[in-house]
C-alpha cells in the first residue's frame, strides 16, 4: 500500500472549518492503523483555516513542549508573520538552549535504546 494513499484519501469536508467541527474532523482521521501523520497534516489545513480560535481551549492547556510554552509557539508564529510580510530585523524568540539540549538529549536516548532492542530476539 502506498504512503500516500491513506493520507490523500481523507477529504475533510468544508465543514471542518467551523470551529465547533474541528474535533470531530480530527477524529474522524482515528480510524486505525498509521494515522498521526494524517491527523498532523488534516490538523494544520484546519488550523491555517480558522487558527487558533478553532483549537479546543482544553487542548491548549494540556500542550507540554518543555522548555517552550503555548507562549512562546504564539511568538513564534507572530515573529514568522512578520518576517513574511518582509519586516526587516524580525528575529525569533529567545528559549532555554540547556533546556532544549537535556530534553533532545533524552530523546535521543529513548530513540536508540528503542532501535537497539528491536535487533535483538523476539523479533
Amino acid at each position: 500500500m502506498s504512503m500516500v494513499g491513506p493520507t490523500a484519501a481523507y477529504n475533510p469536508s468544508p465543514s471542518c472549518a467551523d470551529t465547533d467541527a474541528y474535533v470531530g474532523c480530527l477524529l474522524g482521521t482515528a480510524v486505525g492503523g498509521d494515522t498521526d501523520t494524517t491527523a498532523a497534516i488534516l490538523g494544520a489545513i484546519i488550523g491555517a483555516r480558522v487558527g487558533q480560535r478553532g483549537i479546543p481551549e482544553k487542548w491548549l492547556h494540556r500542550i507540554v513542549e518543555w522548555p517552550r510554552s503555548v507562549a512562546w509557539i504564539e511568538r513564534l508564529g507572530q515573529a514568522s508573520a512578520q518576517a513574511v510580510d518582509g519586516e526587516p530585523g524580525i528575529a525569533g524568540p529567545a528559549y532555554f538552549a540547556p533546556g532544549v539540549l537535556a530534553r533532545n538529549s533524552f530523546f535521543l536516548t529513548v530513540v536508540l535504546a528503542h532501535g537497539l532492542r528491536r535487533l535483538l530476539p523476539p523479533y
